[in-house]
């Protein structure tokens, strides 16, 4: 279905009930929100639990994401868009070095080089489950446009 979008879509799980007309619309919204932007493509409410978890609280996303990546925002915006681009293929590669490599046309050192980099920068530990999570939490808030109003740290 997604072939066919010219648009952005927000789509709500089926409700059989009037009374939750309200709820189907606000979760077809955060949907639709859990987009990248320039995105254009049919989002289903669940899909994409992290980036709608983001879009759900757009300010509070907005502060950690300032929080964590503030050693990454404060450096140039080439080296920053490298650097959440490794992330994020990195994420979406499941953590694999060689995978994301692949993915980025790049040597695995390279990769490797881009993630100590972040670790420093953020002071996040890729390595456990927590730094993880909220390293890939802000990077979520920085893709999905919650930063693009002032992109410098407070």
């Amino acid at each position: 279905m997604s072939g066919r979008v010219t648009g952005r879509v927000g789509v709500s799980p089926v409700s059989d009930h009037l009374g939750h007309t309200s709820m189907a619309a606000r979760r077809a919204r955060l949907a639709l929100s859990a987009l990248r932007p320039g995105v254009h493509q049919v989002a289903v409410y669940g899909d994409h639990p992290l980036a709608t978890l983001v879009a759900s609280a757009p300010e509070t996303s907005r502060d950690v994401g300032r929080t964590v990546l503030a050693g990454v925002l404060a450096v140039s915006e080439e080296d920053r868009r490298t650097l959440l681009d490794t992330l994020d293929v990195w994420c979406r590669a499941g953590g694999n070095v060689n995978r994301t490599a692949e993915l980025l046309y790049c040597h695995r050192n390279t990769v490797r080089h881009r993630l100590a980099r972040v670790q420093s920068l953020t002071g996040q530990s890729l390595a456990e489950p927590i730094g993880v999570a909220e390293t890939l939490i802000a990077v979520e808030a920085y893709r999905l446009g919650l930063q693009r109003e002032d992109v410098s740290p407070r």
